[in-house]
């Protein structure tokens, strides 16, 4: 039961997204379409209300550490892409969309260095694998991409 809860958290977490939103905002968005979709129907009203409780664990950064192992697996798959090599990819089109939003919220285009630095910080500081698993398959990754990731920010200085 709780790998098919888990499924569901995973599907349904970032079905909204909304580049900017304010906290939390795209996580309660997607807590209410998952209910919407699943609760009696698919899933109990309590399964329903356990869904939308691991998927608001996935606001980053986070503000508690997670409490139980449906929290840990949600929260390392959500960032589970900051230890792999397609990082770098990932993070330029990241790039891009942010400064899309920001054209259409009528804010300053971010710089490449306040990107890179933000970067830094994202990686090196907010980052935390929870479980064992992801720290095997995504630890190493992560360390280099810190690494490299303080190199192009160095560049700045």
């Amino acid at each position: 039961k709780e790998r098919e809860l888990l499924y569901a958290s995973g599907i349904f977490h970032d079905i909204v997204y909304q580049i900017g939103a304010p906290y939390g905002k795209n996580e309660e968005k997607s807590a209410l379409l998952a209910e919407l979709a699943l609760k009696d129907d698919v899933f109990s009203a309590e399964d329903t209300r356990e869904i939308q409780r691991v998927i608001m664990t996935t606001c980053f950064p986070p503000k508690e550490e997670p409490k139980d192992i449906l929290e840990k697996i949600i929260r390392d798959a959500d960032i589970a892409n900051t230890g792999r090599a397609d990082f770098w990819e990932k993070s330029k089109a990241i790039f891009i969309e942010t400064n899309m939003a920001r054209i259409m919220n009528g804010q300053p285009l971010l710089t490449e260095e306040e990107y890179a630095k933000g970067r830094v910080n994202f990686l090196d500081k907010l980052v935390k694998y929870h479980t064992e698993t992801a720290q095997r398959l995504y630890g190493a990754g992560l360390i280099k991409n810190i690494a490299r990731a303080k190199e192009i920010a160095s560049i700045y200085h």
